[in-house]
């Protein structure tokens, strides 16, 4: 079953967390074609201390085109999508994770004309409980 979150064609950018705990965080976003835009920034998080640290866990997505979504942590990109799926829910796809404080980043290319994501990240240290 796919689900589209788009309404009537209009195109629309939004970035929503819908969750943010102790030990995750989980942001829905909305966008088109040509983007780079920071989804999560880490020292904004709840509790977050100094120096946090999260990793990519899991991405629910549906893009649209023949193009490619990438996602970055930092500037190190660390998976590229397209079409609809899942990562990180298989046994053999592991949670991505840099060294450093590090921002979520999505990059689109011109052939995604829109894309929805779902996106669950660990919260891996530095934040206080």
């Amino acid at each position: 079953m796919t689900i589209s979150w788009f309404n009537n064609g209009i195109k629309s950018d939004s970035i929503v967390h819908t969750v943010d705990d102790n030990f995750k965080v989980i942001t829905n976003v909305k966008g088109n074609q040509n983007e780079e835009m920071v989804v999560v920034d880490v020292s904004k998080l709840k509790n977050a201390t100094s120096q946090p640290k999260i990793s990519i866990a899991g991405i629910n997505f549906e893009v649209f085109g023949t193009g490619e979504l990438k996602f970055l942590l930092g500037e190190t990109e660390m998976v590229t999508i397209k079409g609809r799926g899942n990562y990180g829910l298989k046994p053999t796809e592991k949670k991505l994770v840099n060294n450093a404080e590090e921002n979520v980043k999505i990059k689109s290319d011109s052939n995604v004309p829109k894309f929805n994501i779902s996106l669950e990240c660990h919260k891996e240290s530095g934040f206080e409980v």
